[in-house]
């Protein structure tokens, strides 16, 4: 498998695989929409039958990184630290659904 580094400023992490160019933390931080995009594009260029087709859809692609980079917003790095309020506190339910001291009863 290919490894390269992450395109995620600041991470140190490897990006898997030969259209993936994040690491799977900053991977999946982005929305699906962005890194299906990025990942598409760098598929047709890889395909693409000749020099100047490769090199628009490399410049697209480059574009969508671009993009797909701006969408992270305070992303995790290659080694998260658990947060000390991360999780719910113990006394937050979910909007709409049944107290549980009501069936206790």
């Amino acid at each position: 498998m290919i490894k390269r580094p992450c395109s995620a400023p600041g991470c140190s992490g490897a990006a898997p695989g030969r259209f993936n160019d994040f690491c799977p933390d900053h991977f999946f931080a982005i929305p699906k929409a962005y890194t299906s995009m990025l990942m598409s594009y760098r598929i047709m260029t890889a395909n693409a039958a000749d020099d100047e087709a490769r090199s628009h859809l490399g410049e697209q692609a480059e574009c969508f990184l671009r993009l797909a980079i701006s969408k992270l917003s305070a992303a995790p790095t290659s080694s998260p630290a658990p947060a000390a309020s991360a999780g719910r506190p113990s006394s937050s339910r979910t909007a709409g659904a049944p107290d549980q001291s009501e069936r206790r009863a």
